[in-house]
């Protein structure tokens, strides 16, 4: 497998990102229910793909790197998807774990998967018409 290197390339690139959500009682679950909703972390550094146009394919192919490295520690995905915003997704009743192409970056998550039916619920609820 070929090693992603660095390259000099004179950018103003954001901060490193990393950041855990923890549950909070007013928007889901009950007190007992205090555990971490989501784990997120930049694997790249974001890159404004107006100001730099081959962004996409130099994310498309380092995120080709991650996602075999993924699939030779984990096997088969419960899902995937290709593209410019390409995703791979582990799924197991305790933890969702995914790698995500997102504009200008890629990303990793660990998402409780408590949190993420949660989430669908409410999106559902929202997008309900009251005829």
């Amino acid at each position: 497998m070929r090693a992603w290197r660095d390259a000099d390339h004179n950018l103003s690139v954001d901060d490193p990102i990393a950041s855990a959500y923890i549950g909070d009682v007013e928007f889901w679950g009950d007190t007992a229910d205090r555990r971490v909703k989501e784990i997120h972390v930049n694997l790249t550094d974001f890159v404004d793909p107006e100001r730099v146009p081959d962004t996409q394919a130099r994310l498309a192919e380092a995120f080709a790197l991650v996602r075999d490295a993924l699939l030779e520690r984990l096997g088969t995905p419960s899902s995937q998807s290709f593209g410019e915003l390409a995703s791979i997704e582990w799924s197991s009743p305790k933890m969702i774990l995914s790698a995500q192409i997102s504009y200008g970056c890629i990303q990793l998550f660990l998402c409780n998967p408590r949190y993420r039916a949660f989430r669908a619920e409410a999106k559902r609820l929202e997008n309900y018409e009251i005829e």
